[in-house]
């Protein structure tokens, strides 16, 4: 004779296409869940199953979450290393603004060169003038270059304020960059003043 079932609670459940039942039952099956689908259960009432119902099995994973919380904290990428990263790239910034100004520098020696043969004119004995005086304005022109060349390596206050600006407005947003663009732009302008003033004086 099988064993009788004491039911001590019953209650419902509903998601968004199935409507479950259960019951607590006093044999030790602790509880059993029965589902249905929803539509049927809002449009005929509860009636006694004529057919087993199914049971349904509900598994939630967690190992998606956990899995992402795991990445983010495994991650080596700090707010210092990336203020670094930041600083290397203005750096990176920087040396190639000077090397636009060793080219310029190079165009301009021929230009003056260029500038030296054309002019020649005569001097009071009606002589042109010889390879030691054009000799001696090359090398007068050459010193004058290397005395900027010196001077572009300290650059000046304009272009170092301007250059430390851009460094802390990207380590404030360094998630956002482009909200740096006014300082980047006034980094840029400095950088084409320095340039055009420096050119100014080699050919003037």
């Amino acid at each position: 004779m099988p064993a009788s079932v004491n039911r001590i609670g019953i209650g419902f459940y509903c998601t968004d296409v199935m409507v479950c039942t259960y019951s607590l039952e006093s044999v030790g099956l602790g509880h059993v869940t029965l589902c249905q689908p929803k539509q049927k259960w809002l449009s005929e009432p509860l009636q006694p199953a004529r057919t087993k119902p199914e049971a349904c099995l509900v598994q939630v994973d967690h190992s998606v979450s956990q899995n992402i919380v795991e990445s983010f904290q495994s991650s080596t990428e700090t707010d210092a290393s990336r203020a670094q990263l930041l600083e290397l790239q203005v750096q990176a910034r920087v040396a190639s603004e000077l090397k636009k100004l060793q080219s310029a520098e190079a165009v301009a020696v021929k230009e003056a060169l260029d500038k030296l043969s054309e002019q020649t004119p005569a001097n009071e004995d009606g002589k042109q003038k010889t390879r030691f005086t054009v000799s001696k304005e090359v090398a007068a022109l050459r010193e004058k270059l290397e005395e900027e060349r010196k001077k572009v390596h300290g650059l000046p206050d304009e272009v170092e304020s301007a250059r430390s600006e851009v460094v802390r407005c990207l380590r404030e947003h360094d998630r956002r960059p482009l909200d740096c663009w006014q300082e980047v732009a006034n980094f840029k302008e400095q950088v084409r003043k320095l340039e055009k003033g420096w050119v100014d004086k080699v050919v003037s």
